[in-house]
């Protein structure tokens, strides 16, 4: 992995069938904002469109959310070749977790009233324990290059912690740029000028003044509190008659 977010997965945004792989091992809990669903059937249900066609689904959850229809139909829809299994025995009995296995259909399948009444049958069902495999069980896609119709991916969290923005200000925040050094460190890379061929005409005179380049002056008011002072050049041309000799 090179990028990991510790953050709340409602506050990242991924581009749709982007990963080939996806682990989910949602809160057990109630979502207090929403009806009090479950929210292993929100994350389910918001990761889903994530996951390439043919992608891998390794979802844990305690073994009662495969009686929650939703779970159940949304599992029978979009997902095949569902297998699962209880942790082992020192493990199972806190939370009775189980592990679902399956690859996500590339076409979309409605259920059948049999299919989901067969996932929720597997709250009551003895489950084998999961074991470790001797030789690989499951094969995973390649990465992709882009996402759901050929859209770049994008991964990214869309709020920060309060220690979070202090930190990245700290590493590359507004006093680190050029701008802000310039305003600090008016002399920085300051040219050095020379005396000229030919003699400065007013116009040119003028242009380095407010370009800075002929240095700056401090100026302060009259408690002693520094001034910013900005101005402009203009071009004002007179003209003038005069009568012939």
């Amino acid at each position: 992995m090179d990028k990991v977010y510790q953050a709340p997965w409602q506050a990242c945004v991924l581009t749709d069938e982007s990963v080939s792989w996806l682990y989910l091992n949602p809160p057990y809990e109630f979502n207090r904002f929403d009806n009090q669903k479950r929210l292993e059937w929100d994350f389910l249900k918001t990761t889903t469109p994530k996951l390439l066609r043919g992608g891998l689904l390794t979802y844990i959850v305690p073994q009662k959310i495969l009686g929650i229809v939703e779970v159940a139909r949304l599992l029978a829809e979009h997902y095949e070749a569902l297998s699962i299994y209880r942790f082992p025995d020192g493990l199972f009995e806190e939370f009775n977790q189980v592990v679902v296995f399956a690859y996500k259909r590339k076409m979309y399948q409605p259920p059948t009233d049999k299919e989901v009444l067969s996932l929720q049958s597997m709250v009551t069902t003895d489950l084998e324990p999961i074991q470790p495999a001797e030789e690989p069980v499951y094969q995973l896609l390649s990465a992709p290059l882009r996402g759901a119709n050929d859209k770049p991916i994008v991964f990214k969290r869309t709020d920060w912690e309060p220690e979070e923005i202090v930190e990245s200000t700290v590493e590359a925040g507004v006093h680190k740029t050029s701008e802000w050094l310039d305003l600090i460190h008016p002399n920085r890379d300051l040219a050095q000028l020379t005396q000229p061929v030919m003699p400065l005409k007013k116009g040119h005179i003028a242009m380095l003044m407010a370009s800075g380049m002929m240095g700056t002056v401090k100026l302060t008011d009259e408690e002693g509190h520094p001034m910013l002072i900005k101005g402009r050049v203009v071009k004002v041309v007179e003209k003038s008659e005069h009568p012939d000799p």
